[in-house]
């Protein structure tokens, strides 16, 4: 909610700057204690969906960088790749 908030008021930057904050939060520092507490194992079907999930975060740093904004048929198409993705996982 903060970044479309944000992204609303012209704040861009912060909305940015949230989306990969948390993720980063998330992936470091909640991965690590989790698994610190219980380690884990990797299902094989996660390195698809890693891999997946890398080749979509270079996609939209060169959406990005390529003219400074991600303008609206980049957004829908980022918007498209999610809802696929969340098909691809409805349905395996």
């Amino acid at each position: 909610m903060t970044s479309i908030i944000t992204s609303t008021k012209g704040e861009c930057d912060i909305a940015l700057g949230n989306v990969i904050g948390s993720n980063i939060f998330n992936i470091l520092f909640i991965l690590g204690i989790s698994s610190f507490v219980s380690p884990m194992t990797i299902e094989p079907k996660l390195i698809l969906d890693s891999i997946f999930m890398i080749i979509i975060t270079i996609l939209t740093y060169f959406f990005s960088v390529k003219e400074k904004d991600i303008n609206k048929y980049e957004s829908l198409t980022l918007i498209g790749i999610y809802l696929g993705y969340l098909t691809y996982l409805i349905n395996t």
